[in-house]
């Protein structure tokens, strides 16, 4: 349900780390397997066990009804067309009450106030916003003008700047932060994220690798890692750090995606067909990903042991498909 997805984002954007993906790792997987459209009980039983998660993450329970209150307020700039999630999940009165009834009954806990998540706050309001230029010039004014969260405005500014392919300007916000936090994660990511898109994959290998030396295993770090072999033509390297990482995040569609981008570039038609088979799958689109194994069975035909793999992977999504017209 919609509340425990926002709750294990939550996690994810301010908690990161392994507790944080597994909870919108499951969230997910759960939520595109049912795909049914929930109704008043079963909404209510999904903003309970939303608030648990919070809850087990250490954070303020008593949010989920100020976050329900905000999407009640922003449906008037939608009129007629909200967002479709709030179209089979609309936000009303009652469950605004429920919740805070909810929440009422577990100790309270104080909002975070960290860095990380008002940087994660920063990205995403630079991500949404409509108008970057304009985001630029209010983050421009507010450095030149106020002391406090100076760190997190210059973040905003490295954000924007690169939203805009203004990659010199971003480069020299993100290097002025890493100069007083050369070991914080999100700061790396951020400026791989930013050399690869200026095609320096060279650079932003070195500085992943340094990245990944003091926190093996990372998963953001892992992700651009992988981004940038791919774009450099390391194809074998880049495959093999995307498979290490869905050893543990087997259900994130984005790493099967990119497995499926580095098995193209490398001319591997079977890596391909099967890796789009899996991002298909997690998203609920079970048809187009056993039309991808069927693709990939020819391809297998000279491999028993691969055959029977893929032959047994259409076998489990058919059955999967037929679970869900019951």
């Amino acid at each position: 349900g919609l509340a425990a997805l926002l709750a294990s984002i939550a996690i994810a954007a301010t908690a990161g780390g392994e507790a944080g993906m597994a909870a919108l790792a499951t969230t997910q997987a759960a939520s595109i397997d049912a795909q049914l459209r929930f109704s008043r009980a079963n909404e209510q039983e999904a903003d309970r066990i939303g608030m648990q998660t919070l809850v087990r993450a250490d954070m303020n329970p008593a949010a989920m009804a100020d976050f329900f209150e905000a999407l009640q307020r922003s449906m008037r700039y939608y009129g007629d067309l909200p967002p479709e999630f709030l179209l089979t999940h609309p936000v009303t009165e009652s469950r605004i009450t429920d919740a805070r009834a909810r929440a009422a009954q577990l100790p309270a806990k104080p909002s975070s106030d960290s860095l990380e998540f008002h940087l994660m706050k920063m990205r995403v309001e630079v991500e949404f916003t409509r108008d970057a230029s304009a985001k630029i010039s209010d983050l421009e004014n507010q450095k030149q003008e106020s002391t406090s969260f100076l760190e997190v405005t210059e973040y905003g500014l490295s954000c924007a700047y690169l939203k805009t392919n203004q990659l010199d300007k971003a480069l020299q916000s993100i290097d002025r932060l890493l100069s007083r936090r050369p070991t914080r994660i999100t700061y790396i990511a951020s400026k791989a994220e930013i050399l690869n898109k200026a095609g320096q994959y060279d650079t932003a290998l070195r500085l992943l690798e340094k990245g990944l030396d003091f926190s093996p295993g990372n998963y953001p770090l892992s992700v651009l890692y992988a981004d940038a072999l791919t774009l450099d033509n390391q194809t074998d390297k880049a495959i093999t750090v995307l498979r290490e990482q869905l050893t543990q995040w087997e259900a994130q569609p984005l790493l099967w995606f990119m497995l499926a981008e580095a098995h193209g570039k490398a001319g591997n038609r079977l890596g391909v067909y099967q890796s789009k088979a899996e991002y298909f799958y997690l998203y609920g689109q079970t048809t187009k990903a056993i039309e991808q194994l069927q693709y990939a069975l020819p391809l297998a035909r000279d491999d028993f042991h691969v055959t029977a793999r893929i032959s047994d992977r259409i076998a489990e999504m058919q059955h999967s498909m037929r679970d869900l017209e019951i």
